[in-house]
């Protein structure tokens, strides 16, 4: 793996009344040289991201392996179930002989309140 395909992974914790994770991100600068691959870019190009849930870390569970190669957001919705969720991104490309590789994961952890702390929150907010 290509340390140089490394992702600088940004979250939006969930709010209020949130019912949705929106994941964003920046392209690390190491990497910048790596445009999307096309018919005439088939080298040393990226060809999209993949999010994976990796809470449990035996059980893997991917979100999305289809995120479009220019994207810079993923969102996820409905919201998962309430506690602590891991996530890692990873840069799917194409290295220097046109083999496919994977980046090294950027991860987030993600603390989802239950239904009744959104609620609260979202009251508390409103009375500001």
């Amino acid at each position: 793996m290509m340390r140089s395909l490394l992702l600088l992974l940004l979250m939006a914790a969930p709010a209020a009344a949130q019912s949705r994770l929106v994941f964003a991100w920046n392209e690390n600068p190491l990497n910048a040289g790596w445009p999307p691959c096309s018919k005439l870019v088939v080298r040393k190009c990226r060809t999209g991201y993949t999010l994976t849930d990796v809470t449990k870390a035996m059980v893997p569970v991917v979100v999305s392996s289809t995120i479009a190669q220019d994207a810079s957001a993923y969102t996820l919705t409905p919201l998962p179930v309430p506690g602590v969720h891991i996530y890692s991104l990873t840069i799917n490309a194409r290295g220097t002989s046109g083999i496919g590789i994977q980046s090294v994961a950027a991860t987030v952890r993600v603390d989802v309140p239950r239904a009744s702390q959104r609620t609260k929150m979202k009251s508390s907010h409103r009375q500001k």
